[in-house]
């Protein structure tokens, strides 16, 4: 995978979650801002060539990537619905917010439900893919999983998610 397939990624990411407007115009500080982000986080590296730099994607870039490549675009439902809810709540610091607001975005485009603020449901198993998001977003001690069987308010659900 290319830097520039990476940045794509990640753009989209944003651009899903409503932090990035498609049409506006990336300023020189904001790109170095988000250069120094990947960097500490260690997914790229600055390397001088002479008079050149140049941005190489790290080993753990590539897996960060590949991760957000093959989150599933939907949840698979099941032919029989088991019974049970499944609740993702999250609750990341506001120094973290476009994290969050991605966060928020893809769990939407999952099929998950809001039912409060930072609480999305779902009846579909979807344990793995929890736990995918959790090593993508470096988000694992704020995010939480649980199945339940029963909640108040979830006949509306019922009719929403037709189970």
């Amino acid at each position: 995978m290319t830097l520039t397939q990476l940045g794509i990624v990640l753009l989209n990411q944003l651009y899903e979650a409503g932090r990035y407007p498609r049409r506006r115009r990336l300023s020189y500080r904001s790109i170095n801002r988000s250069v120094d982000r990947l960097q500490r986080r260690g997914l790229v590296v600055i390397s001088d060539r002479g008079a050149k730099r140049s941005l190489e994607i790290t080993k753990e870039g590539r897996f960060f990537a590949e991760m957000l490549i093959k989150l599933p675009a939907k949840l698979t439902k099941q032919f029989r619905w088991d019974g049970k809810w499944r609740l993702i709540i999250f609750d990341i610091p506001e120094r973290h917010k476009v994290v969050r607001d991605v966060l928020r975005a893809k769990i939407q485009e999952l099929g998950f439900v809001q039912l409060q603020k930072s609480v999305f449901i779902t009846p579909w198993p979807c344990k793995t893919v929890v736990e995918q998001i959790q090593k993508v977003y470096r988000a694992d001690r704020y995010i939480r999983y649980i199945e339940a069987s029963s909640f108040d308010g979830s006949e509306a659900f019922r009719k929403k998610f037709q189970v």
